[in-house]
């Protein structure tokens, strides 16, 4: 038996003189006081179990945006596949040699220029 149901039901038979009915209720008044600590630290607890709920629906919702732009990635990589359009690397080297970059070197100097 916890002590507050001990506490309780003692002040169910309630007492026969008057220094245990102070005693009593010093009882009855230090529960409340203990009672009520614990309660506070409960609802620290409920608000800190919220934020965590909150987070976890961040997350949520971060993960669902990440695996859209997943999948609208693998789309793309499909079309650009369906099209039967060249490797993306065949493109770049194509679109270099046409500007005269043969080197990485010369690739280098082309992008400090454009900068």
């Amino acid at each position: 038996m916890s002590d507050y149901e001990d506490l309780q039901k003692r002040c169910q038979r309630g007492a026969t003189n008057l220094n245990d009915a102070n005693n009593l209720l010093a009882e009855c008044y230090g529960m409340l006081g203990k009672l009520g600590a614990e309660n506070e630290v409960l609802r620290k607890d409920a608000a800190d179990v919220s934020w965590m709920v909150e987070q976890r629906d961040r997350m949520r919702d971060s993960i669902e945006d990440l695996t859209s732009l997943a999948r609208r990635t693998l789309w793309i990589a499909f079309c650009w596949n369906d099209h039967n359009f060249d490797h993306p690397h065949l493109l770049a080297r194509k679109e270099a040699e046409e500007l005269g970059i043969t080197t990485f070197e010369q690739a280098n100097a082309w992008l400090e220029a454009q900068g």
